[in-house]
């Protein structure tokens, strides 16, 4: 896995993406069986952290003590390559520990199991962040239509009416689960 993660690394780093492991932390999660990559993955990260920016290619190399490759793809390609590796890794990982436990405390083996699979769920779909800076205008422009009685719909709760504005056509509200 370490070509791909070296690769991911140098295209984030020649691409200058500072967002980009705020966007995609489930790289953590690809690379945490592999100490090479973790760490190497964790300089770029730490340096973010820190200074607001990606290192730049020499800074990196010298802290990592190693040239990086020359990346051709945008970092998102080399994330996505190391998705399959992880998820053939990670059951076969929990399946050897649950091993372990199954016959003495079946259902410590059944946790392990499903706390992998949710863990491999969640980096599925990873994370999704919305930067409302940006989104301002648009949901400014939205609550004003709203508000004005434009695509209006009571849901006969006068004051969850009052606060929202109602409801506009996209808006969804759920019941509880049960």
């Amino acid at each position: 896995m370490s070509e791909t993660v070296e690769l991911l690394v140098a295209s984030l780093i020649d691409s200058g993406d500072h967002e980009f492991m705020i966007y995609h932390p489930e790289v953590h999660q690809y690379t945490s069986d592999n100490a090479v990559d973790s760490t190497l993955v964790e300089l770029v990260d730490d340096h973010v952290k820190s200074y607001g920016k990606v290192p730049s290619r020499s800074v990196l190399e010298a802290e990592w003590g190693q040239k990086l490759p020359v990346a051709t793809e945008p970092a998102k390609f080399y994330l996505d390559r190391l998705r399959p590796i992880h998820v053939r890794k990670a059951p076969q990982a929990a399946a050897a520990e649950a091993q372990v436990h199954l016959k003495a405390d079946p259902e410590k083996a059944l946790a392990i199991i499903s706390a992998q699979a949710r863990a491999l769920e969640w980096a599925g779909s990873a994370f999704s962040l919305v930067d409302f800076r940006q989104a301002q205008d648009r949901i400014l422009q939205h609550l004003t239509d709203k508000w004005a009685g434009d695509n209006f719909f009571s849901i006969g709760w006068k004051s969850f009416d009052d606060m929202s504005g109602g409801l506009a056509p996209g808006d969804f509200i759920g019941g509880p689960a049960r």
